[in-house]
């Protein structure tokens, strides 16, 4: 952790949004690179201990590091216990932090133009501002996804794309989200006027704000209240999200 000091743990991107989890894992998008990424906790440990600075930091594709990970292995697997034995030492591996790639538009058809992110420590949602009713106004991902195996017909070195859930499509734009204990929220604008929603993951997503004017920014408060900035009006409100039961947040 930082500790309260002022310090820059990532620079050069096109952020649009950035959270952290419980964690400390932080989350960013980035929309010239059409990705969500993840700065590990361990990471901005090493920023803050001085050792590196945040020019120092690459970003790399999680995935591809994975299939390098397991394609040593199973090389290494395929060899008799003469030739493992033989082997000669090789330079000590990087141990450089770096800065996960982990959705990228390039591979996955549900980043497009990726907004707000969030994640709950297991699971990452994120918006998407274009193309939302094709690639998913609000989807859902996992923090730190397992390798897919390669799909029928496709060459087992090929990239295949993290798994990714469509919660719902029915905005093509939409802009800020925030995460409470069972719901996800999201601000959008259809037909000129500004909506935060709230959907809890395998339904439908309901109206609990619909007279703004251009909602962004959302967060919410660990109790019943979500908090929403409207960027046009200059204001900003909270609302009520209810609970599940008392002393039990929603």
């Amino acid at each position: 952790a930082t500790d309260g000091v002022q310090l820059c743990i990532m620079q050069g991107a096109s952020v649009e949004w950035v959270s952290v989890d419980i964690s400390g894992d932080v989350f960013y998008s980035d929309t010239a690179a059409n990705t969500i990424n993840r700065i590990p906790a361990d990471t901005i440990d090493r920023l803050a201990e001085g050792a590196y600075q945040c020019g120092d930091l690459r970003v790399v594709s999680e995935k591809l590091q994975m299939m390098q990970a397991r394609k040593v292995a199973s090389s290494f697997q395929s060899m008799s216990d003469a030739d493992r034995e033989a082997l000669q030492p090789t330079d000590a591996p990087n141990t450089m932090p770096v800065i996960f790639s982990v959705y990228e538009g390039k591979m996955n058809p549900h980043v497009t133009v990726p907004a707000g992110v969030v994640s709950d420590g297991a699971r990452l949602y994120w918006t998407n501002k274009e193309a939302g009713s094709q690639a998913g106004t609000l989807v859902q991902g996992s923090v730190q996804p397992e390798l897919p195996l390669a799909a029928p017909g496709q060459a087992a070195g090929q990239p295949a794309p993290f798994p990714s859930t469509v919660l719902t499509s029915e905005a093509d734009v939409a802009y800020g989200i925030a995460k409470s204990n069972t719901m996800v929220f999201y601000t959008t604008n259809q037909s000129g006027t500004g909506y935060v929603y709230g959907l809890i993951p395998g339904g439908r997503p309901h109206a609990f704000v619909s007279n703004l004017i251009e909602p962004r920014g959302l967060c919410w408060d660990g109790d019943n209240t979500v908090y929403v900035a409207d960027e046009r009006s200059s204001r900003v409100f909270s609302f009520p999200v209810g609970r599940l039961m008392e002393d039990a947040p929603l």
